[in-house]
């Protein structure tokens, strides 16, 4: 019975492992930051390497979240009536979308940042 319902939702894991980078690639909360001309060579040079930290921790910090909500998605469907196992797939799902919460406040911070320092 566990076997048939994975099965069953095999080809909506699939397409989401699939289209995961699809994700990864199209986060970023300050795109036009490296646009600004106003400072000198080195204070374009700090908000650039801002820029590039907060887009590599927002990119693997989404991806991370997003495979942990999978997971727990993937123990939730396994999980059949075993209460024990149903709670821990809601731990896991929680907790995905608490650090997807936190990664994205990381992001907003470090742009917020960014943008007082070009100002």
């Amino acid at each position: 019975m566990k076997t048939k319902r994975f099965i069953q939702y095999l080809p909506v894991l699939i397409g989401l492992f699939w289209l995961l980078p699809l994700f990864v690639s199209a986060f970023s909360l300050c795109p036009n930051i490296r646009e600004t001309g106003s400072l000198g060579a080195y204070g374009q040079k700090l908000i650039n390497l801002i820029d590039d930290i907060a887009t590599f921790i927002g990119a693997v910090g989404v991806g991370l979240a997003l495979i942990v909500i999978i997971i727990g998605g993937i123990k939730y469907m396994t999980a059949g009536d075993d209460q024990n196992k149903v709670e821990t797939a809601k731990k896991f799902i929680v907790s995905g979308l608490i650090g997807f919460a936190i990664i994205i406040a990381v992001e907003f911070i470090m742009c917020s940042v960014a943008e007082m320092i070009e100002s």
